[in-house]
This record gives C-alpha cells, sequence and structure tokens, in this order.
C-alpha cells in the first residue's frame, strides 16, 4: 500500500482540467482567427469596388479630356473616342461590358440640362459659366465616386 501511495503522477481531475483548459484557449484562438479572417475578406472586397468605381472614373476622365465634342443622352454618354451606355445596372463601354453592380451611373453638364436618366435622383451641381462633366457612380453596396471635370482652356 505503501508504495501506491507514494507514486508521481496526474490524476484524472488534473488532466481533464488541463484538457478543459486547453480547449477554451483553442476555441478563443479559432475565434480570433475567424474573425481576422472575416474583416479581411470585407476589407478586399470594399478595397475592390472602390478600385473599380475608381477605374471607372478615370477612364470617363481621360475620354473626356480626349474629347472635342461630347453628347450626353438618357442613358448613353458619347466621347470621341468611346461611348458609354448604362442600362439597368450594366455600364458598357464602346459595347464590351464594362462594370455591372451599379446603382447610379449619372453624367450631367454642368451649364446645361443635359444628363442621364440616373441624375434626376441627386443634386447635380451647376456653374453657368464653366463647360464641363458632373460624374456621380454608385454602386450595389453603396460605395460612391464623384468629381467634376471641366474643359481645360488653352491653345
Amino acid at each position: 500500500m505503501k508504495l501506491l501511495r507514494q507514486q508521481a503522477g496526474l490524476t484524472l481531475i488534473e488532466l481533464l482540467a488541463v484538457i478543459i483548459i486547453a480547449s477554451l484557449l483553442g476555441i478563443l484562438l479559432m475565434n480570433v482567427l475567424f474573425t481576422s479572417n472575416k474583416q479581411y475578406n470585407t476589407q478586399v472586397s470594399e478595397a475592390a469596388n472602390l478600385n473599380e468605381l475608381s477605374f471607372i472614373t478615370k477612364e470617363l476622365t481621360k475620354d473626356f479630356r480626349q474629347s472635342s465634342a461630347i453628347e450626353i443622352g438618357q442613358q448613353t454618354v458619347k466621347f470621341s473616342k468611346a461611348t458609354y451606355v448604362y442600362n439597368t445596372g450594366n455600364l458598357k463601354r464602346n459595347t464590351s461590358e464594362y462594370a455591372t453592380k451599379l446603382k447610379t451611373f449619372c453624367i450631367a453638364s454642368t451649364n446645361s440640362n443635359f444628363q442621364t436618366a440616373d441624375c434626376s435622383k441627386i443634386t447635380v451641381p451647376t456653374k453657368k459659366n464653366e463647360q464641363g462633366i458632373y460624374i456621380y457612380i454608385e454602386n450595389m453596396d453603396g460605395r460612391k465616386v464623384e468629381t467634376t471635370l471641366f474643359t481645360r482652356g488653352g491653345s
């Protein structure tokens, strides 16, 4: 009997306590990993949406700067080298699919009443003395980009 009492080792209670503590730490670690992964995916998605909107705005700016004439219709905007057609959330540039999942696509003249159909949903700034266009683009996630471009003077 004396030999059994002097043996060193873990009891069943101590072993269960270690397993429970290790399990709780594992659950906590997994929760932190899943939460950070979800946050990362959300930020990547938001950045991609904003990049798409920024890219569209840059292309519109480039086409505007290179154009000598601009025609703005209800669903079309014609520049010298490109024609943009907006129809129910989809934007085409020169008949190629350019962007999808757009909620609002507004291009309006700053000194006249020419504007696309979506411009009726927002307040368009006007400048009677300067010729240019106002651009407002919003995607389905509520991200938006807006800018006003004016023609450059010079010879």
